[in-house]
């Protein structure tokens, strides 16, 4: 529906915008103070000590293990969540749906513990998880086996068919992948790098990364059904990439 007596715009900043509407205009010549944009010398060295470590980290996936043995404490009675704090009265439905039926009683974020859950993720303590190993800081960060797409746990189905799979991946994938590991790390920076200039972003889209992992743990003997697995499942390095880019507390 047209708007009565046409369209009259108030435009500031870049002339740019200003100059692809097609309206009546009223341009005001405005800028932020001065003053309030002077840059503060701590938050400037914060910045570069920040974006040196960024450049200087040499992420690798090192190890698979479970996760009650390897993430700093860890308990046989600690859910570790996705996101910030929160109760269970206040968790969302894809939350609660990847909560439900575990036994373990307390809850807390995996960042709090060095690790990371994707999407509505939760790393149980009997749980396989990757392994990722700063090679510069010796920092390491930990995460889950990623499901696949679908009806998986990360999303808050929590069927029969998802806790099949969940133990499969307990039972098989996660010694299959630990075998393939004692061969030595696996650089997943190398793999960040081609993988963004073959079109990957490595947080939506990550065939490319996925493609060379495959490769990467084929010519190391990984098992077929263990290969079969990841071959069908484009987002197997969301995991990595996710390790890969956090630092433990």
């Amino acid at each position: 529906m047209p708007l009565i007596g046409g369209v009259r715009a108030v435009t500031a900043g870049a002339g740019l915008l200003a100059d692809a509407l097609r309206a009546e205009q009223v341009r005001v010549d405005w800028r932020p103070p001065a003053a309030k944009l002077s840059p503060d010398p701590a938050v400037d060295a914060a910045n570069a000590r920040a974006v040196a470590r960024m450049l200087a980290a040499r992420p690798a996936w090192v190890g698979v293990g479970v996760a009650r043995d390897v993430i700093p404490g860890m308990r046989p009675d600690l859910l570790l969540h996705s996101g910030p704090p929160l109760r269970w009265e206040d968790a969302s439905g894809p939350m609660r749906g990847a909560l439900e039926g575990r036994d373990s009683a307390d809850l807390a974020p995996c960042h709090h513990h060095g690790a990371v859950g994707p999407m509505a993720g939760v790393i149980s303590p009997s749980m396989p998880v990757v392994v990722v190993e700063d090679r510069e800081s010796g920092t390491r960060a930990w995460s889950n086996l990623n499901e696949g797409l679908g009806r998986v746990l990360r999303y808050g189905a929590n069927d029969d068919a998802v806790l099949e799979r969940l133990r499969w991946m307990a039972d098989v994938l996660g010694p299959a992948l630990s075998g393939a590991l004692a061969a030595g790390p696996i650089d997943l920076g190398g793999i960040n790098q081609r993988a963004l200039q073959m079109g990957d972003e490595l947080h939506n889209r990550h065939r490319a990364a996925t493609s060379m992992l495959f490769r990467e743990l084929a010519v190391r003997g990984l098992t077929a059904g263990a290969l079969r697995f990841i071959d069908g499942n484009d987002y197997f390095y969301l995991n990595l990439a996710m390790a890969a880019a956090t630092v433990p507390e």
